[in-house]
């Protein structure tokens, strides 16, 4: 999706930023333009501090707090409620990033944008919280608990939560998503479940279901196909003694009551014999033959390590 902001936005200025920006000399103003790193006045609100939090900032939109749990105004979270063991790392770029503005305009009148943290109009963060309610600061997921069908909604419990417009998470030698190594959790209470990890697009938890583990799968689908050609072995066998009974039934004669002679086979029988024995052999068996190697196929090709698409990853694994 392409970027619809301007590469450089000086608009949202203040009239104090515009009025210094003006004063300097065309050579001044190019040393203050930012290129190659250089220092530049770029828009941006400033951030509503509270009386606990300790902040290091840069001169762009860049921010690490060091303060309580509060995903919102100075009210919000555990912080805000004055709980104990409450504490929170929020490093955050970008504040404000839907619509970067240093002031607030009516008409003439200018007024300072201050903003307190925001888990969604914010361009990325790293929050990191002694106590918080994680799946609700992110709005992740929609039930309050899952049950059996997936991980329950973290409350009062540490985390760790991301959140950008992309997040790559890349391992040289290998990446691994562990729950449960411990037996008690932040606060020292027994762990009495196993929580699992939920992989969830768009947010959307109605149809999650749990993930396949391929090598039962392989078994299972190598046992299907096992009977299935089993099976192929009966109706072939059936086809067989059939066809015998078919041979019989199709040129049988009758002795009629003149002497014990042999009356002729009856004309119509024996066409319609010859023919469905040709079609038996010709559709059904010559159709189990090939259903025999299409099941052997599939085999080799997706129950097969080596086959070309074989079912399993080659290198990721679940439990």
């Amino acid at each position: 999706m392409s970027i619809t902001k301007k590469a450089k936005q000086n608009t949202n200025l203040a009239s104090s930023q515009k009025t210094a920006r003006k004063s300097l000399s065309r050579e001044e103003l190019a040393k203050r333009e930012g290129f190659g790193c250089k220092k530049f006045i770029e828009p941006q609100p400033i951030f509503l501090q509270a009386e606990c939090e300790k902040v290091f900032s840069g001169e762009h939109n860049t921010y690490i707090i060091l303060g309580r749990d509060r995903p919102k105004g100075l009210l919000s979270g555990y912080g805000g409620r004055a709980d104990t063991g409450a504490g929170s790392i929020d490093i955050v770029v970008g504040r404000d990033n839907h619509n970067l503005e240093t002031v607030l305009k009516k008409g003439s009148v200018e007024k300072e944008k201050k903003v307190n943290p925001d888990f969604f109009v914010d361009a990325a963060r790293i929050y990191i919280a002694q106590k918080t309610n994680i799946d609700e600061n992110f709005k992740i997921g929609k039930k309050g608990n899952l049950e059996e069908r997936g991980v329950k909604n973290s409350i009062a419990r540490s985390a760790i939560g991301l959140k950008a417009d992309a997040i790559r998470i890349v391992g040289r030698e290998g990446v691994k998503i562990v729950t449960r190594t411990d037996v008690k959790n932040s606060h020292g209470q027994k762990i009495h479940r196993i929580q699992g990890i939920d992989l969830i697009a768009g947010n959307d938890e109605e149809d999650l279901q749990p993930l396949v583990k391929g090598q039962n799968l392989t078994h299972a689908l190598s046992t299907i196909v096992y009977n299935i050609d089993k099976l192929n072995g009966l109706v072939d066998a059936f086809l067989s003694y059939q066809l015998k009974l078919n041979k019989a039934l199709a040129s049988h004669q009758h002795y009629s009551p003149f002497f014990g002679l042999l009356t002729t086979p009856s004309e119509t029988v024996l066409t319609e014999g010859i023919k469905t024995m040709l079609e038996m052999v010709n559709k059904a068996k010559m159709g189990l033959a090939k259903n025999k190697i299409n099941l052997a196929n599939l085999e080799t090709n997706y129950l097969v390590p080596g086959g070309s698409s074989y079912i399993n990853s080659r290198y990721n694994t679940t439990n």
